[in-house]
């Protein structure tokens, strides 16, 4: 299930939408309902496939990515994007904070590399980069 909350702002001013790929619903709801209180707008996906599937994905600005889920993971689901031409700022996050786990994010392009449990304030500033990045592509982009 998906729980989106939306994409526009006081006096329906467009937001960044962040789309949270993981298969635990708890750390879902969690991180959308964090990004809700510091005014960032989500949609959440039980799955790398989910994602794939929805038309929300045309309107991403970012990704909170978990690396380990059943089925597609976290970097297949990047290889996937990359080939449909989806270059999306993701934030990958996993509980497994090993060299090689961070070494394959960052090869396979992987913005940032948070390890969980994580602490708001560092994923907080790798959201904001994340969202800058985005914007300034927007900006250049016509």
């Amino acid at each position: 299930m998906t729980e989106e909350l939306g994409t526009t702002g006081p006096a329906g001013l467009h937001q960044p939408l962040i789309g949270i790929v993981d298969d635990d619903a708890s750390v879902r709801m969690a991180l959308a309902n964090w990004l809700r209180s510091i005014g960032i707008s989500s949609h959440t996906f039980a799955s790398g496939e989910e994602l794939l599937r929805s038309p929300v994905l045309a309107q991403l600005c970012c990704l909170i990515l978990d690396q380990r889920m059943p089925g597609m993971t976290g970097l297949e689901v990047m290889r996937a994007l990359e080939l449909a031409g989806q270059r999306i700022p993701t934030i990958m996050v996993s509980a497994h904070d090993d060299q090689e786990t961070q070494l394959r994010a960052d090869t396979a392009g992987a913005f940032a590399f948070v390890p969980k449990p994580f602490a708001d304030f560092t994923l907080m500033e790798r959201v904001h980069d994340a969202l800058d990045r985005c914007q300034e592509h927007h900006r250049r982009t016509p």
